[in-house]
């Protein structure tokens, strides 16, 4: 009978874990949209504690890390998305403008070229690329 019950409590715990990350990445989202990125960091960290294998809060938190000049802070937050999902194009364009913001273009272009293998139609990606590339150029 005790184990019945566990499984019932465990099912509850986890849709409220489920609903308290979907209002943190909602509210994360409107934080984002108002300017307001270190709001955004602050639910989307709280977000990463109830999911924290969700790649997609790490992204949006190196978005806003880098939106306030945090290059390491966006790096690590853009490494741990490649990581959690290295098969995301997205993923592998936030690690090279952490990069770019770092002013780190041979690894921001390895970065972008790498999520411009997975989605050659992406036109960003691309885009990001040709920029590291003359942004090497410029500086070597």
């Amino acid at each position: 009978m005790a184990h019945i019950h566990s499984k019932e409590a465990e099912k509850v715990r986890e849709q409220k874990l489920q609903e308290s990350f979907l209002q943190l990445k909602s509210k994360g989202k409107e934080a984002v949209e108002k300017g307001d990125f270190h709001d955004a960091i602050n639910y989307y960290t709280k977000a990463i504690t109830c999911k924290p294998g969700d790649a997609t809060m790490y992204s949006n938190r190196s978005f806003c890390f880098a939106h306030l000049n945090e290059g390491h802070k966006a790096l690590s937050d853009a490494m741990r998305c490649a990581m959690l999902r290295p098969d995301w194009p997205k993923a592998f364009y936030r690690v090279g403008m952490a990069f770019m913001l770092l002013k780190d273009f041979d690894n921001a272009a390895d970065a972008f070229l790498n999520g411009w293998k997975l989605d050659p139609k992406n036109k960003d990606l691309e885009s990001a690329l040709r920029e590291a590339v003359q942004a090497q150029l410029r500086t070597n």
